[in-house]
């Protein structure tokens, strides 16, 4: 069956949240299903795929203060 511009343009703004992860389990089989057929699709997500790994590093990597370390420690233990 084919799909119609509306279904493909709800379907293609979901490739953020494929590459963040951030689908539910359905939506992502639903995501992943599309993009067996769809090579735009396919290369959104090829092309996001880099920004999502580097937005790990974005942020300054700091020490926390000993005293919220030391809260933060106590509350998980």
């Amino acid at each position: 069956m084919a799909m119609n511009s509306d279904e493909h343009d709800q379907l293609r703004e979901q490739a953020e949240l494929y590459v963040l992860g951030a689908l539910t389990p359905a939506d992502r089989d639903a995501f992943e299903a599309h993009m067996a057929t769809c090579a735009d699709c396919t290369a959104s997500v090829k092309s996001l795929s880099p920004v999502a790994d580097a937005l790990a590093y974005v942020a300054p990597q700091l020490e926390p203060p000993p005293a919220l370390r030391a809260r933060v420690v106590h509350s998980v233990s």
